[in-house]
């Protein structure tokens, strides 16, 4: 799901976006799996716009 998400929007990514795509990247499987698949929200407000743009790019967010 990163992978395609990476290739197709990291060129369109601002400095933010970039800095909160890599948090997410840094995060355990686990996690990234809970707020991608899950859609489970967490505190951080800068991973929550990054995973809101993957799960939208995949179909998976309205």
């Amino acid at each position: 799901m990163l992978g395609r998400f990476a290739e197709a929007e990291l060129q369109s990514m601002g400095v933010d976006d970039l800095g909160s795509f890599e948090k997410l990247l840094a995060l355990p499987d686990p996690d990234v799996e809970k707020w991608l698949i899950n859609d489970q929200k967490g505190g951080d407000q800068d991973l929550q716009a990054i995973v809101k743009r993957v799960r939208r790019f995949h179909g998976l967010e309205t």
